[in-house]
């Protein structure tokens, strides 16, 4: 498969094992549709236990749009994901039919995050919350191992991350306030 590089020059998509892989380009565009579309949600789905799964899931009514994240989020982790529908509720049915790709896997989270990291805007913050702990967990002999009090706290930070001074933009009177003003 060939792909435009940023000179617009054709470029081979494929590494020297015959696999297929992602561009920076492909990277920035990923970053892109996910600043907007996505989100991470970090979950503690055991009662009474400790546990901590980070996920990100981009949700879209296009089915060509999500098809392009799919094979990008392959060729820089070399797993691919499914493509699912959302169930809509009987008050929604005049809504189009709503898809969303979702990544938990720690290792596929990983090779994504650092590859949109350098091009995301508005969930950068979030990303590097998520991409400490993802490193922290990976580096341990045994992934199962206990939690630390920092990994436990991802949640709140991810959620914290959001409100950050960097990811706002503050007018007041029709001026932008200078974010250093606002800590």
């Amino acid at each position: 498969m060939k792909n435009f590089s940023e000179f617009g020059e054709r470029q081979e998509r494929e590494d020297a094992t015959g696999q297929s892989r992602a561009n920076h380009c492909d990277a920035a565009w990923l970053a892109g549709i996910f600043d907007g579309e996505g989100n991470f949600h970090v979950v503690r789905p055991i009662k009474g236990e400790h546990y901590v799964a980070p996920q990100m899931v981009i949700t879209n009514t296009s089915l060509l749009m999500l098809d392009k994240v799919q094979r990008i989020v392959k060729d820089l982790s070399g797993y691919k994901h499914n493509i699912t529908f959302v169930k809509r509720n009987d008050t929604q049915e005049h809504w189009k039919q709503c898809y969303k790709i979702f990544i938990a896997r720690q290792k596929t989270l990983e090779a994504v995050i650092e590859a949109m990291l350098p091009h995301l805007t508005a969930k950068k913050s979030q990303a590097e919350e998520v991409l400490i702990f993802i490193r922290s967990r990976l580096s341990r002999k045994t992934y199962h191992s206990g939690y630390t009090e920092e990994e436990l706290g991802l949640k709140e930070r991810v959620k914290d991350a959001r409100l950050r001074p960097e990811n706002l933009t503050v007018i007041r009177g029709g001026v932008e306030i200078e974010r250093e003003a606002l800590n």
